[in-house]
């Protein structure tokens, strides 16, 4: 099963963004913030792939590889540990690239963003060390967009070195990641307590 980056990272679908003028709006594979996640996977199957991604386990992370997929090698989604009906507050997709075709691919989505979504703020994040690599060698690129709301999403790329790739089985990738307001509240406060 694959590690997701500790730091929350959030963007990737170009299927919807002409529309979107809210995070529920943005479709992952055809799912969406705030839609429960037994419209698209059974109850059994989301209990035998959900595990505690983060020391505060308020939230925990549901992650499938299925295969059937139209953009997408990997599906992730965060929800209320306690929630019965499986409300999605955080949806990721990632694709496997190698780092330097995950940076052109990008830079084409951010683009697309930037024409959707002129009140966002951005925060942009180079080259920076990976705390997943605990000898350092590892970096991450990422573009961050804030809304008005306070929901969020964020395109980023993953460079594993050799050494982790090695060890831990892990592949560079272009990340998706989604989030409610809710759910980034307490990642930035509350997940690694």
């Amino acid at each position: 099963m694959r590690v997701f980056v500790a730091v929350l990272v959030l963007i990737f679908s170009l299927q919807s963004w002409t529309k979107a003028d809210d995070i529920r709006d943005f479709e992952i594979e055809g799912m969406s913030i705030g839609d429960s996640a037994l419209n698209y996977f059974s109850e059994k199957e989301i209990n035998k792939y959900t595990y505690e991604a983060w020391p505060n386990n308020t939230y925990v992370q549901f992650c499938s590889n299925r295969g059937n997929y139209n953009q997408y090698e990997y599906i992730c989604f965060a929800y209320l540990k306690k929630d019965q009906k499986y409300i999605i507050e955080q949806l990721s997709g990632e694709i496997d690239l190698s780092y330097n075709d995950c940076l052109k691919k990008k830079k084409e989505i951010v683009s697309e963003i930037e024409n959707n979504f002129k009140s966002a703020e951005k925060f942009v994040t180079k080259n920076k060390i990976h705390k997943g690599d605990k000898e350092g060698k590892s970096i991450y690129s990422q573009i961050q967009f804030i809304f008005k709301d306070g929901s969020g999403a964020n395109v980023s790329c993953v460079d594993w070195s050799d050494e982790v790739s090695q060890k831990e089985g892990w592949i560079d990738y272009l990340g998706l990641f989604l989030g409610s307001q809710k759910f980034i509240n307490w990642n930035k406060t509350k997940a690694f307590n």
